[in-house]
């Protein structure tokens, strides 16, 4: 030391902590960091990296998180023994050795390998046979060869099935269906021929605007009954209580939903008769007289009235009633019906011989339109039929 301190300017000594110091101090120093900086100006040290770090710690993120990489450390992790002598798995791996496109490349290369020609295996046979009939050119070419200008050998309207399928749609068809049941049912009548329908079809004809005109037109200059007479105004309510209006309701109303007994009771013949007597009741009458005194004399014995307390008589409320509460109690078989029994009751009380009588002494040589109606006509007929 006291050698190191002779001169008036010393140097340090080499040691570590000296050496530190200049290394710190070349560091730091603002000349060499510019000089540095210079050197290094437009260089990046993050271009020049393969993989940047934050682009690497993503990429090991994503692998992370991904299924591929799931599943490789769950499979990883398992600890099990797995049994490949099974029965099963060996199947399923022959299998799985079979279907496989490489596998089958194999077998392929092997067979050709061998001398082998693919052109008679099975399945390019096969295929070639499918290729040929599904080819539209071969299918047209076989048409025009074999089949085209030919009758054919096999004629389909001889065919069982073609019979069977024509008397199926026969059977099935409305005509001849309607044409069967009336050859098997010829006594009973639809619901067509029922008397109620024939009463209602006729009843909507007349009803019509044109058959009004035609009647108009039939009857013009004939003599005409007076305005208000008891007949009018009887025939003007039946022709309001017959219209389509009131038809509906009284089929919506009376007969859906009623039994067979219930609607012998409530059939268009016998509501017309109920209708009838209602308006030639007595009381209604003497209504009718008291208002329209002053504008018409009344004649009770007209055709038509007497006509119409025949009817009311014949085919009162009460009598049926009667005839019903008989019947109701005990099984009614199938030819002994309430329609049956009504068509009986009519045939017995409109018989040829009392109508003759009636329409004789009553009835010819008037101007009574009453006793040709519709439902009259209807009556005769079933009569005829029946008798």
């Amino acid at each position: 030391k006291k050698e190191l301190q002779s001169g008036s300017f010393t140097t340090l000594p080499q040691t570590r902590e000296t050496a530190h110091s200049k290394e710190v101090a070349k560091i730091t120093s603002s000349k060499l960091y510019k000089e540095k900086f210079e050197k290094e100006k437009g260089k990046s040290e993050y271009n020049n990296m393969t993989v940047p770090p934050d682009i690497q710690h993503a990429m090991e993120v994503a692998k992370c998180q991904s299924n591929f990489a799931y599943k490789q450390e769950a499979k990883a992790k398992l600890h099990y023994t797995p049994v490949a002598d099974r029965p099963d798995i060996r199947k399923a791996t022959q299998a799985a050795k079979l279907i496989s496109e490489v596998g089958y490349r194999e077998k392929a290369r092997e067979e050709a390998s061998r001398g082998g020609s693919m052109l008679y295996r099975p399945d390019i046979t096969l295929a070639t046979e499918v290729s040929k009939l599904t080819s539209q050119v071969k299918y047209k070419e076989k048409f025009d060869k074999e089949l085209k200008g030919r009758k054919p050998q096999y004629d389909l309207k001889n065919s069982k099935i073609y019979q069977t399928l024509k008397d199926a749609s026969e059977l099935a068809s409305e005509v001849k269906y309607k044409g069967d049941l009336k050859k098997i049912h010829k006594p009973v009548t639809d619901m067509a021929e029922s008397l109620s329908m024939q009463h209602s079809l006729s009843t909507s004809k007349l009803s019509s605007d044109v058959k009004y005109k035609e009647k108009y037109e039939r009857e013009k200059g004939r003599a005409m009954l007076d305005f208000e007479t008891p007949t009018y105004v009887s025939a003007k309510e039946a022709q309001h209580l017959q219209s389509q209006r009131e038809y509906k309701k009284a089929l919506e109303h009376e007969i859906k939903g009623k039994g067979m007994l219930a609607l012998a009771t409530d059939t268009p013949d016998f509501v017309r008769a109920r209708n009838a007597t209602d308006i030639l009741s007595q009381i209604k009458y003497k209504q009718n007289a008291e208002h329209d005194r002053a504008t018409y004399t009344t004649v009770i014995d007209t055709p038509d009235i007497i006509h119409a307390q025949q009817i009311r008589n014949i085919v009162s409320q009460k009598k049926y009633k009667e005839d019903a509460e008989k019947t109701m109690s005990h099984y009614v078989p199938v030819l002994d019906t309430p329609e049956m029994q009504r068509v009986r009751e009519n045939q017995k009380n409109f018989s040829t011989v009392l109508y003759s009588d009636s329409f004789r002494k009553q009835v010819q040589g008037k101007a009574a339109f009453v006793l040709d109606t519709p439902e009259l006509r209807r009556v005769r007929e079933t009569q005829r039929i029946i008798s």
